[in-house]
């Protein structure tokens, strides 16, 4: 998703990978660039604390 920067508007399921990718618009100086995307690395470490939480449930 992030090198084809094909990320979908519609996400249909809260586990949809693509919630872990943002996007930036914008220079550092804030003008005007092309889309640039990248994985949010804040969001899955975030996450990760859950990982195997059900798991013996």
């Amino acid at each position: 998703m992030v090198e084809n920067g094909s990320l979908k508007r519609q996400r249909k399921t809260p586990n949809d990978p693509a919630r872990f990718v943002n996007k930036i618009a914008a220079t550092e100086e804030g003008e005007k660039a092309k889309n640039h995307y990248y994985l949010d690395q804040n969001k899955i470490a975030g996450e990760e604390m859950y990982d195997g939480f059900y798991a013996g449930i």
